[in-house]
């Protein structure tokens, strides 16, 4: 386990009271010539800051949300905006949380 995982994976049990199992050697191998880390700068929660083709470029979902409602596109609903919003809640929150290294 690296440096501080077993704390993180407690704390993560204690959090959803699920038994989290950790193995010595894991039951697959990873190819390193074909893994990459997955970049950080292209989930939601970074793009909207740097990506202009990004729906929520430049302006917060909040200032949007009741012109893009009206709108009634696909993906856009209400749940959609609550899962958003419950999403931001658990990146802001949690900060640190989720991460593996």
């Amino acid at each position: 386990m690296l440096k501080g995982e077993k704390e993180i994976m407690e704390s993560l049990f204690q959090m959803t009271h699920c038994p989290i199992r950790t193995v010595e050697k894991p039951p697959y191998t990873v190819d390193e010539s074909k893994y990459k880390r997955f970049d950080e700068r292209n989930t939601v929660f970074s793009r909207i800051r740097w990506d202009k083709t990004c729906i929520g470029y430049g302006r917060s979902m909040e200032e949007r949300m009741l012109e893009i409602l009206a709108q009634k596109k696909h993906g856009y609903s209400r749940v959609d905006y609550a899962l958003y919003s419950a999403s931001w809640t658990l990146n802001e929150t949690y900060k640190g949380a989720f991460l593996t290294s």
